[in-house]
């Protein structure tokens, strides 16, 4: 949360509770969402991400509920939080997967990232896994717990 406050900090470091809460009486814009939309704006312009953006203003949302529930705030505010960006899919290239490898100095990891690789699973799957889900005969690896 340091990270994000870093960027916060420069719109939200002098604003308090209420100030948070209070509307505009002619658009019945919170003070939140003001200040929220004015820190993306700010954010955008210098080059940075709605992703990066939300997270950052994720954390404060959080914050203002977590105050809210134990009544240090009246209410949770509104927020202007900016749209959830597309999920990026990316791919490692096999020099991309050798530099990676070669950078696991411990077994238990350099097997796990094989593991990873090699099957696709989800970490909890390849954590589970025992010795009698190997298929030697038929050169499988089953993820599934059997029972």
């Amino acid at each position: 949360m340091l990270h994000e406050w870093k960027s916060l900090r420069r719109t939200f470091e002098h604003v308090i509770g209420k100030d948070l809460l209070a509307a505009d009486p002619d658009t019945r814009e919170t003070g939140a969402e003001r200040l929220s939309r004015a820190h993306a704006e700010v954010r955008r312009a210098s080059g940075i991400n709605d992703g990066t953006i939300l997270t950052e203003l994720s954390r404060l949302y959080t914050a203002c509920n977590w105050a809210s529930e134990r009544q240090i705030i009246e209410k949770r505010p509104r927020w202007a939080m900016p749209p959830k960006p597309q999920a990026r899919t990316r791919y490692l290239t096999r020099a991309d997967f050798d530099k990676f490898l070669g950078a696991c100095n411990m077994p238990h990891i350099r097997l796990f990232a094989i593991l990873a690789i090699g099957t696709a699973g989800r970490m909890g799957a390849i954590l589970d896994l025992t010795g009698d889900w190997i298929d030697f005969a038929a050169v499988l690896i089953h993820l599934d717990d059997p029972e």
